[in-house]
């Protein structure tokens, strides 16, 4: 492999004070699926030798929709931050809105390269969530 691109961003543009809001497709999980997948085609295409030049990095997995500090009781010293936030999101939303942009890029685009987000899902950190990680994007989805 060569180069990882640290993009698509295929989250959801949910409030337009997201600071990510111009790095994605938009707020429909279908649409953003299917961007992902393409642009995972189209930059994984192997050269002639058949070697993938270049990987595309899916980001962030799962639930990221916070950038910059805001102000709210819920957080540490009520400031919120995108390391500090913990995302209290029902299974019905994760599953209908913030899942399937990721699912689609990985089973349909064949996506090689993925970045966890630095929120917390209900209480466990992205990065350190096996279920989330291992169980869902690995187990159930197939990434590699």
């Amino acid at each position: 492999m060569g180069l990882d691109c640290w993009s698509p961003n295929v989250g959801i543009a949910r409030d337009m004070r997201w600071g990510r809001n111009m790095e994605t497709p938009g707020e429909d999980p279908l649409v953003n699926g299917l961007y992902g997948a393409a642009y995972a085609l189209g930059m994984q295409q192997p050269d002639g030798t058949g070697v993938v030049q270049a990987i595309a990095t899916l980001k962030h997995f799962a639930a990221n929709s916070l950038e910059g500090n805001w102000s709210s009781p819920r957080c540490p010293d009520g400031l919120c931050t995108r390391h500090s936030i913990d995302a209290n999101i029902s299974a019905y939303d994760l599953a209908s809105t913030y899942y399937p942009p990721f699912r689609t890029s990985v089973e349909m685009g064949g996506a090689l390269g993925a970045m966890c987000s630095y929120n917390a899902i209900n209480g466990v950190p992205s990065c350190a969530n096996g279920p989330l990680l291992d169980g869902r994007l690995r187990g159930k989805w197939g990434f590699q």
